[in-house]
């Protein structure tokens, strides 16, 4: 099985042409094509369960830890914990290796869509703030559609995917396999 590296379709590995896009698959070798396909809904989901309990056990600790010492403390104990944890898992980790703890788990990586590479600070951030802005504005409904929108969708994208340009795929972004041991 191969896929478009422009829009991830599937494609036969003798193909010229990617006949949802048109863009040129080379000679019609798997070189020019995608090798890892999309990830799964549920590995999806998995994985973001995965992350919210290692952040709830994490943040859970740091409250009981806090609670041997003053209300405030404790409080801010918690709070750095748990917004730590989201901001090195969610952005730092996710933006320069492509994979939360949870996507780690999964085999799973997002990239952006364009390069198969690992998509950086900024559009990790994008990912946390965009949903969260939106969903707050639609009391809640984007988030429910965001987050079950690749179960219908062609490229099994979220919504958020589409709006920042980036794909979850099967794997390690291009180039990463190298770089891991």
């Amino acid at each position: 099985m191969s896929y478009c590296p422009s829009c991830g379709a599937q494609t036969n590995p003798r193909w010229r042409t990617c006949p949802s896009c048109g863009v040129s698959l080379g000679d019609g070798t798997a070189s020019g094509v995608m090798s890892a396909p999309y990830a799964s809904w549920g590995s999806r989901a998995v994985a973001l369960i995965i992350d919210g309990v290692v952040g709830g056990i994490l943040a859970t600790a740091a409250r009981l830890l806090g609670a041997t010492m003053s209300g405030s403390l404790a409080i801010t104990l918690y709070l750095v914990a748990a917004i730590g944890f989201s901001v090195w898992n969610s952005i730092l980790r996710q933006g320069s290796m492509g994979q939360t703890i949870g996507k780690t788990m999964m085999g799973i990586s997002v990239v952006r869509r364009d390069s198969r590479r690992p998509i950086g600070y900024g559009l990790a951030l994008a990912r946390t703030l965009v949903p969260a802005a939106i969903t707050g504005l639609t009391l809640g409904v984007f988030a429910v559609l965001d987050y079950l929108w690749p179960l219908w969708d062609d490229d099994n994208q979220r919504i958020t995917d589409k709006i920042l340009s980036t794909v979850v795929i099967t794997g390690l972004p291009d180039g990463e396999s190298a770089n891991r041991h």
